[in-house]
């Protein structure tokens, strides 16, 4: 989202945003005061979420809708929904783009940014093949390619991924295209041309003043960095990413920047950074009513924390990340969540909780279609209830995951069986 974010105007150093962000809102407010009415929220809305302050966003937008007509209506409806879904509302920030899409057509207007907004809230909900169904037809859009190329990326079609991160280029060369395209790049491990395209997008961003774009591609090359075992070259990119995004007040992309870090920091071996740094990010993620990213940060601080040798406090975050992640709704993740909770329960000598969570897991994993995960399931299973003593239900764990293992590699009885 963040192609919708740069500022109006002049480029200005990183230093003077701050008081550019203060004086441009309150000239916003001012317009309000002196002409209140839809037009002047709908602008006062528009203005805040650009210096991602979403929450007043939405607050401006929610009153302006209601008072504009026709087309006005539409387009202050798509703000209102992109400024929902940047304070972690995306599921009232897809039924806002759905409203402004029908108003968008009846004035005879495009939808194309409703469009695009309806599938960024898809993604954040999870739900990324009906983010795909939408944004395909998009094909003269450069900002749905992109984002079609990261839907795509998250259900592992990297070559269909990388054809929209290609289009997408074709038709603007700008920073939001570069960082889209390295992400997906780093997400399937191919990190020299990551490298390559967070490298061009900190180039533009630099060159035309976008400090986010900037922070974005600062992000990039910090995991890409990190993933190659660079620890220096990744601290320091870790450390402009979050000077960036403090400075510009965006906090949601400083916590995640700031749980990237703490990554980095448990792969070099510093357990303690790692969880400082995890801790804070978690703190920030709850404040912001982002479940998602609050299950993450737990996660991780519980994996920084055993590490360290914490392990009673690292058990009460895993079981908290299993639920943060349940709240919203992402299921693969709430599925990792119990099964690192139930290893993390086994190593404590927890057998009995163990064995339940992974049964927990196991039926998440079949839920969601997930064979190769549910067999690993299963095994994780046996080998709990070995060491529980209950050796007869460890041999039948044992025998499920041959007999889904089976089922895998024979497609025909896969389809006697359903």
């Amino acid at each position: 989202m963040s192609r919708k974010r740069s500022a109006a105007g002049a480029p200005c150093a990183l230093t003077d945003v701050p008081a550019r962000i203060a004086a441009e809102i309150e000239e916003a407010v001012r317009r309000c005061a002196r002409n209140p009415g839809g037009a002047a929220l709908a602008e006062l809305g528009a203005v805040r979420a650009r210096w991602w302050r979403f929450t007043d966003a939405a607050e401006a937008y929610a009153r302006a809708v209601p008072v504009l007509r026709g087309a006005d209506r539409g387009r202050a409806a798509v703000g209102w929904g992109s400024a929902l879904t940047g304070a972690c509302r995306p599921e009232e920030g897809l039924t806002a783009h759905r409203l402004a899409r029908g108003w968008l057509r009846s004035s005879g207007e495009p939808t194309t940014e409703a469009e695009i907004g309806a599938a960024e809230a898809l993604l954040r909900l999870h739900r990324p093949l009906e983010a795909i169904g939408s944004l395909t037809p998009l094909t003269r859009s450069a900002t749905a390619l992109t984002t079609l190329g990261t839907a795509l990326a998250t259900t592992h079609r990297l070559d269909e991924a990388e054809s929209a991160h290609r289009r997408a280029l074709d038709l603007t060369d700008d920073a939001f295209a570069h960082n889209g395209f390295g992400t997906t790049l780093r997400s399937h491990h191919r990190h020299s041309a990551a490298a390559g395209e967070h490298t061009t997008a900190l180039r533009l961003a630099q060159h035309h003043g976008d400090h986010h774009a900037a922070a974005v591609a600062f992000a990039g090359l910090a995991a890409v960095s990190a993933d190659t075992g660079d620890l220096p070259t990744a601290l320091t990119h870790h450390q402009r990413a979050l000077h960036h995004f403090h400075t510009l007040g965006d906090h949601r992309a400083e916590a995640l920047a700031r749980h990237h870090l703490g990554h980095t920091l448990l792969a070099h071996h510093r357990p303690t950074e790692a969880a400082t740094a995890h801790r804070t990010a978690l703190a920030t993620l709850r404040t912001l009513g982002d479940q998602d990213g609050a299950g993450t940060a737990a996660l991780a601080l519980a994996e920084a924390l055993a590490t360290d040798g914490a392990l009673p406090e690292a058990l009460d975050l895993a079981a908290t990340a299993t639920h943060h992640h349940a709240e919203s709704g992402n299921r693969p993740a709430e599925a990792h969540a119990n099964t690192r909770l139930a290893h993390l329960l086994e190593t404590a000598g927890h057998l009995t909780e163990a064995a339940a969570v992974h049964r927990t897991a196991i039926e998440l994993h079949r839920e969601l279609g997930d064979p190769a995960a549910e067999t690993t399931a299963w095994r994780s299973l046996a080998r709990v209830l070995a060491r529980a003593g209950d050796h007869a239900e460890a041999a039948l764990a044992r025998r499920t995951a041959l007999h889904i293992t089976h089922e895998c590699a024979d497609p025909s009885r896969r389809r006697e069986s359903t």
